[in-house]
């Protein structure tokens, strides 16, 4: 993020992207040429299940509530810069430090962070990292220099670190073995569905309502998800 800054702020959008699809290209020729496959054989006698993706009620209610808590999360990293630059006078090169520094704080702590969270629920840590994204989203209206908005980034990304990997370790755990890849791309769609739809939501209250509502939105959405996931960890929403 912090290099794509500063190529839009001293060059075009158009450079940005084709430096990001070049990159892309050679991601994708290395992965090729160099990794190699890791899915374990399966036994001829091992049982299949013949159960469909959307039969099994329990997974479809952790990706809905996933998905409002993903909802806040997109608003972020869509329309932060836009409300930095429109006001605050905060360009690109500058926002974008944001998006470096949510990503130091994975690299250094995303390990000790993911052991940490593994010792406990996971519909509990989910909780708590939908109500830390909320606790974030909700602050923003409240911000005016760029120092609190870092803030506000490093306290996201403790949610970050804390749910993705548990909702991921435990769908992929829940997933029958002949149905791992449809589980597992199934929760990949929510962050497509919450990319479609949160943006645009939080576009038209930005709109017709104030800036800084679309936090107000974000935060409440992401509450949502959050009462689910307590929910689940009380045992309110049954695996059947």
């Amino acid at each position: 993020p912090l290099i794509g800054g500063w190529i839009i702020a001293e060059h075009s959008f158009q450079t940005a992207f084709w430096t990001a699809a070049s990159l892309l290209l050679l991601l994708a020729g290395l992965a090729h040429w160099l990794l190699q496959e890791t899915r374990p054989e399966v036994k001829k006698d091992t049982p299949r299940s013949n159960q469909g993706v959307w039969k099994d009620r329990h997974f479809i209610t952790i990706l809905l509530f996933y998905t409002f808590s993903v909802m806040g999360f997109i608003e972020m990293f869509i329309l932060m810069p836009i409300y930095l630059k429109q006001n605050f006078q905060i360009l690109e090169n500058q926002s974008s430090l944001l998006f470096s520094v949510n990503a130091l704080i994975v690299v250094l702590f995303q390990y000790s962070t993911t052991r940490w969270a593994s010792r406990f629920s996971p519909f509990l840590m989910m909780a708590v990292g939908a109500l830390i994204y909320a606790l974030a989203l909700g602050s923003i209206p409240f911000l005016k220099t760029f120092v609190f908005f870092i803030v506000a980034m490093m306290v996201l990304t403790i949610r970050e670190m804390v749910i993705n990997p548990t909702v991921t370790s435990y769908v992929s755990n829940l997933a029958p073995d002949n149905m791992r890849a449809r589980y597992m791309g199934m929760l990949e769609m929510v962050y497509r569905v919450a990319m479609g739809t949160s943006p645009l939501v939080a576009g038209l209250i930005n709109d017709l309502v104030a800036p800084s509502w679309i936090w107000v939105y974000g935060s409440l959405i992401t509450l949502v998800g959050a009462a689910g996931f307590i929910s689940l960890y009380l045992g309110r929403f049954g695996k059947n």
